[in-house]
């Protein structure tokens, strides 16, 4: 046998390289090798509208849940915008109101002030709240903007006579009781009569505070 004359094994394995070579070559056709890009994987559906609709329930429920326990929009307690609060919030907005009002005392051409708490300003904030959310809660509808709730100041005598002598005490002069004694020179009794004091009527001051309060204000003057 010739050395040089090509096996049966030479010519399986070159015959194989000779096939790898023309796969990638493109063969004889000539034809170039394209490589197709490969494919994307599909995109991930999106659930915008799935959650809008959750956020939008979740508020709905929050804000029926809130107009169980909140007053109506429009409602005023002595001047105060109580709408949209609880009543227990609602009563420490009015008490707050009253106890800060200032009052301008006007005496000799000096002017003196005092805040109602200095007076001792009261008004049953709890109670006046507490009826303003039952007669008009903010989930019945009908209620909503309702006349305001005027209620009327009181003060207390005691802390109210002490601030104000205290601020202008030319405005008082106490009273004196009548008396009878015995002249021993002339062997008679002499009498000394009354004499009604003097001061700011209080009762007349917590009307114009009332007043005042009922208009939405938070200051009062006295001449």
């Amino acid at each position: 046998m010739d050395a040089s004359a090509p096996t049966e094994e030479n010519t399986i394995v070159d015959g194989a390289d000779t096939a790898d070579t023309a796969a990638i070559d493109g063969g004889d056709s000539g034809r170039p090798v394209e490589w197709a890009p490969a494919e994307e994987p599909p995109a991930k559906k999106r659930h915008i509208g799935r959650w809008v609709g959750i956020g939008l329930g979740v508020l709905a429920l929050g804000i029926g849940a809130a107009s169980t326990v909140l007053i109506a929009p429009g409602t005023t307690i002595a001047g105060v915008s109580v709408g949209f609060m609880t009543a227990g919030a609602a009563a420490e907005a009015v008490s707050s109101h009253v106890s800060d009002m200032q009052v301008s005392l006007t005496a000799g051409g000096t002017a003196k002030s005092v805040t109602g708490s200095d007076l001792g300003a009261h008004v049953d904030a709890a109670k006046l709240a507490d009826q303003a959310f039952s007669q008009h809660p903010m989930w019945n509808i009908t209620s909503w903007m309702p006349a305001p709730i005027k209620p009327a100041v009181t003060l207390d005598a005691r802390a109210a006579e002490h601030a104000l002598r205290a601020q202008v005490p030319d405005l008082y002069k106490d009273s004196t009781d009548a008396t009878v004694v015995f002249d021993a020179a002339h062997s008679s009794y002499v009498s000394t009569p009354a004499h009604d004091g003097t001061g700011i009527d209080l009762k007349a001051l917590a009307a114009s505070m009332t007043n005042a309060v009922a208009q939405g204000e938070s200051r009062v003057s006295i001449d």
